[in-house]
């Protein structure tokens, strides 16, 4: 099923690319800038590897565990005092 972009009036195919074409092919001049905008923006955060991210989100959840279970001997210790 084709249809055309509203924005620059390109025939485009509805369920494959009407996606890809609003975030990353139209032309249309405020998406374009829109589009810059953004990566300009993503470019100030600094890249991370896969295995950089594994290991914090790794490092994440030890550190929530600890806290929880420090959490419940505060509790336990308050119930015997």
């Amino acid at each position: 099923m084709f249809a055309t972009c509203r924005l620059c009036q390109s025939d485009i195919c509805q369920e494959d690319e009407s996606h890809d074409h609003i975030y990353q092919l139209c032309p249309y001049p405020l998406l374009v800038a829109a589009r810059r905008i953004s990566d300009e923006q993503l470019e100030t955060y600094p890249r991370v590897s896969r295995l950089e991210l594994i290991l914090k989100i790794i490092r994440l959840v030890h550190d929530l565990r600890s806290q929880n279970r420090s959490q419940k001997l505060d509790v336990l210790s308050a119930q015997c005092s």
